[in-house]
């Protein structure tokens, strides 16, 4: 994991999973445990769909705001029900780029809650999200990135000397 750091660092710096793409299939593939192609292939169709950690950061933030705003009463067991399988499928839908899971957040937010308005702890949101977005994002890069790693172990996919002088 040590030498993944760069991709971490870029991760967190651009707040953009589409962006690291490129950086993250170069540090996995240094690790000379991984092909070039497959590292490609599996980053490139993980960096889309799977965003984790939007997956976590939408219920936790739609239970603060439901708390902040006095609703914390109608998060009945349907609504959570409800907020569990939006979550998991807007994990999928949030683009990769920078402050996509805000707009995420408001339509999950509007499924969830779909005659309340936004409470004012949204504002906090906004404010927290700066930094719990590139956080979010070097989660998302670390998931694929070690996803990578186990499909590539699975299938035996070891870089060959012919790829490592390229």
């Amino acid at each position: 994991m040590q030498q993944l750091i760069p991709a971490y660092v870029f991760a967190f710096g651009c707040s953009s999973s589409m962006a690291t793409l490129p950086v993250a299939v170069t540090v996995i593939h240094q690790t000379r445990k991984v092909t070039r192609s497959t590292a490609q292939l599996i980053m490139c169709l993980g960096t889309p769909t799977n965003m984790n950690a939007a997956g976590l950061y939408h219920p936790l933030m739609v239970v603060f705001m439901a708390h902040m705003g006095g609703l914390e009463a109608a998060l009945t067991a349907p609504k959570l029900v409800i907020l569990f399988f939006i979550s998991l499928v807007g994990s999928m839908g949030t683009a990769p780029v920078p402050n996509a899971g805000l707009v995420m957040l408001v339509t999950v937010w509007k499924t969830v809650f779909p005659d309340e308005p936004l409470p004012h702890a949204f504002v906090y949101v906004v404010a927290m999200d700066f930094l719990l977005g590139r956080v979010r994002v070097m989660v998302n890069v670390n998931g694929n990135m070690i996803a990578t790693r186990i499909l590539a172990n699975g299938i035996d996919d070891a870089s060959t000397d012919e790829e490592a002088q390229c």
